[in-house]
């Protein structure tokens, strides 16, 4: 099978987050004897001056590659901004095209919203993040079910995200054995909640001054976060990490006791998946792709979007457990259908199909 690869987004040294799951994909599909003969990428994020520039260059590797022979299919990532150099082509060549949406996409505000659509309706396969994903395709844009395939955006792989020892990884961050650690790990932004898990710990420190938070990542709300947490003499019960390699994550993850997950709004949550898959219960808002993976009172617990006083009551429930054994187990069992290989094995079945 040969195949041309195109993203506007894919990780670099600078960004090694960004757009993380395409190299993932690329990866996995290359170990099972796929050949990618053609990649059309926008490594690493770009300044504004530089975004235009960019974007033509990409538009060009893509024209390009439809020029490049014995290509069984294109496979897309992020297909709303590549729809426009994409529409354009299908009008002179006969490609089989596969779109990967990530959520990012149903944007009717943007200028390419339109071609998007066109898109959709020439893909000989669309492949989503998550079964709640699938089905907002099917009822807000009438995608044929047919067409759509869920593949969670390269799953899990537990090789790498599995149970790590956590007093040795907290003695390498200076983190006391004795603490009870509730972990963000995301971008510091409005819609991820920041502002709901940095309200739920005013009130957590009250009850208990041995509660610690970690936070890793950045973003623009990173500066509020922070001075929050100094304003109201909260610094002793927090530590900031700047965001980390894809490899690093999982050391986060096993040094706590639960990985909080306050997001308003999902595709799949792919970090909610990679902390069961290190053994940690999940708290997670109540979203449709949430609700996928996080069995409430068996591997974690759901709380209403945004509301700061159910998250505190869930997070109290959970440290007034004499262990936390049964919730760990849970989580262990619940990630392995998100087993990268077990996940990619599938897709790529279905690739032969087209």
């Amino acid at each position: 099978m040969k195949i041309a690869f195109i993203s506007n987004m894919y990780p670099t040294k600078e960004f090694p987050v960004f757009g993380v799951f395409v190299r993932n994909l690329e990866s996995l599909l290359e170990k099972r004897g796929v050949e990618i003969i053609s990649k059309s990428y926008i490594k690493g994020r770009s300044s504004s001056f530089n975004k235009f520039f960019t974007y033509v260059l990409f538009y060009l590797s893509i024209v390009k590659s439809f020029f490049t022979r014995n290509i069984d299919f294109y496979y897309v990532h992020f297909p709303l901004q590549s729809s426009l150099v994409l529409n354009f082509l299908l009008l002179f060549f006969n490609k089989k095209i596969v779109l990967n949406i990530h959520g990012s996409e149903l944007n009717e505000h943007s200028f390419f919203y339109k071609g998007f659509l066109k898109l959709l309706n020439k893909a000989d396969l669309i492949v989503v993040p998550s079964k709640c994903y699938k089905k907002l395709l099917m009822t807000s844009i009438k995608i044929d079910e047919s067409k759509l395939y869920v593949y969670p955006s390269g799953g899990v792989n537990q090789a790498i995200f599995k149970p790590l020892d956590k007093l040795k990884l907290r003695a390498n961050y200076n983190l006391s054995d004795d603490y009870f650690i509730c972990s963000y790990i995301s971008a510091i932004i409005d819609n991820k909640g920041w502002e709901t898990f940095y309200l739920a710990s005013e009130k957590l420190v009250e009850k208990n001054n041995n509660i610690h938070f970690v936070v890793v990542g950045n973003g623009s709300k990173e500066g509020a976060f922070k001075e929050k947490v100094s304003k109201n003499n909260l610094s002793s019960n927090y530590t900031f990490f700047d965001r980390v390699a894809q490899k690093k994550l999982p050391a986060f993850y096993n040094l706590s006791d639960l990985f909080i997950f306050p997001t308003h709004k999902e595709s799949l949550g792919l970090v909610g998946v990679e902390a069961l898959s290190c053994g940690v219960p999940v708290i997670a808002s109540n979203i449709g792709a949430t609700q996928e993976y996080v069995e409430n009172g068996k591997n974690g617990y759901l709380f209403e979007v945004g509301n700061e006083i159910e998250l505190i009551e869930k997070i109290s429930q959970v440290i007034k457990m004499n262990n936390l054994d049964s919730l760990k187990e849970n989580a262990l069992k619940s990630s392995r259908r998100f087993e990268s290989n077990f996940c990619t094995d599938l897709l790529l079945e279905k690739l032969k199909e087209i």
